[in-house]
């Protein structure tokens, strides 16, 4: 688990939790998709500037979209315009919380993990703001180095009776 995800590590794992993935695809690409409910993976590099930068999550339900980036920052203009496709008049929230240590490279397990957290182990749960906030308390916010090792701790307990 210490290694750095690729799009076909992603979607295998998102096959086997029975995630609704969508597409996995660099964050210029979503101009050329449409949008749907669903979760979707973000490579934040453009698909014209190299091998992959750094994993974040989307997920759009019928009210609302999510979306997850471990280091904390805002959602790009890209994704931002591929929501408002869907709804004009979505909501949009994503966390601020730098959980990720800025040398990690499990971002996409962060990403899977959140996945996990909010479609298997909250699926009901509808206070989306508050869910945003408990999955972030589940970590350290001063210490990112350890949160690697708070993530490994739970990936292991996801996958224990799938692998």
């Amino acid at each position: 688990m210490d290694e750095l995800l690729t799009n076909i590590d992603l979607k295998y794992y998102c096959d086997l939790l029975k995630l609704p993935l969508i597409a996995i695809l660099n964050k210029d690409l979503f101009k050329t998709i449409k949008s749907k409910i669903g979760c979707y993976i973000i490579n934040m590099q453009d698909s014209d500037d190299g091998n992959g930068s750094h994993w974040v999550g989307l997920i759009i339900n019928k009210d609302i979209a999510i979306f997850y980036d471990s280091f904390g920052l805002a959602i790009p203009p890209d994704i931002i315009h591929f929501v408002r496709r869907f709804n004009k008049k979505m909501k949009i929230i994503y966390s601020i919380d730098g959980i990720q240590n800025i040398k990690s490279i499990l971002c996409g397990w962060y990403v899977l993990e959140f996945f996990y957290f909010y479609y298997i182990q909250n699926k009901n749960c509808k206070a989306y703001k508050q869910l945003l906030n408990i999955h972030n308390n589940q970590f350290i916010n001063n210490n990112s180095i350890k949160n690697d090792d708070i993530l490994k701790s739970k990936i292991k307990h996801i996958f224990k009776n799938i692998i």
